[in-house]
């Protein structure tokens, strides 16, 4: 047990201190623009609330969409600010970040552009979403969500 304990500490610190590092915005327009329009393809059926519809429903619906169509969205989270979104890298490693919060009319995500980036890359970490959702108690919850949920 204490081994694992160990292991889990370690792989922790290392996705603190590689989320920690410098991140490159993708300036890739074809990424970009591709990106934007399957954000584009579809609209949120639900409307948002704190506790039953909210970032972290929205950030891993996304990620579930963007995942297949190919993407390789992570899961970003500000414990501080209990705020999550997500980053989408090219092929180059360059990131695009979305926020899943958005006016939904506009589809679900808006790509973060550069002047607002210090509030999304500032004091956040990359961790398993699954094993921080079942940390906050509402893992159950947004399962259900991501089950019952058909975006237009």
């Amino acid at each position: 047990m204490k081994g694992s304990i160990g292991i889990l500490a370690l792989f922790l610190v290392f996705l603190i201190i590689s989320v920690s590092q410098a991140v490159t915005l993708s300036s890739n327009t074809t990424f970009i623009n591709s990106l934007k329009s399957d954000l584009n393809d579809y609209h949120y059926t639900k409307n948002y609330k704190i506790n039953q519809f909210d970032c972290a429903d929205t950030s891993m619906l996304v990620k579930t969409l963007l995942e297949k169509k190919g993407y390789r969205p992570l899961w970003i989270v500000d414990l501080e600010k209990e705020h999550a979104w997500l980053e989408v890298p090219d092929k180059a490693g360059n990131v695009v970040v979305i926020e899943t919060v958005c006016d939904y009319n506009d589809g679900v995500g808006k790509i973060i552009e550069v002047s607002q980036i210090d509030r999304y890359l500032a004091g956040s970490i990359a961790l398993d979403p699954w094993a921080l959702l079942e940390k906050w108690g509402i893992d159950q919850r947004v399962k259900e969500n991501l089950r019952s949920y058909r975006p237009g």
